[in-house]
């Protein structure tokens, strides 16, 4: 039998990526939701945004978390992507509202 190992890096990657998902999920659900007594909260895109930044610097973690495992250029692509994702939620929450 197979003993299946995880170490702490791994457990740390596995922690940020729920993080990132949970984040963003939020981020793109807050706007479209529907409050009590039918408020909506389509006019709330700074939370949104908020949550988004929240997101993409818990991919800049992952970024850099992920330099454990010696793999330069997905960590410079990750990061990237992160500083895509912090800019997007930095507009959706402080220009467009």
């Amino acid at each position: 039998m197979t003993e299946i190992l995880i170490n702490e890096t791994q457990f740390i990657i596995g922690i940020e990526l729920i993080l990132f998902f949970v984040f963003m999920w939020i981020g793109y659900k807050i706007p479209e939701m529907e409050g009590n007594g039918g408020r909506s909260f389509h006019y709330m895109p700074f939370s949104g945004g908020l949550f988004m930044l929240f997101a993409g610097f818990t991919f800049l973690a992952f970024s850099v978390t992920i330099r454990a495992y010696n793999l330069p250029f997905v960590q410079e692509y990750f990061t990237m992507i992160s500083i895509i994702i912090i800019i997007y939620g930095g507009l959706k929450a402080f220009y467009y509202s």
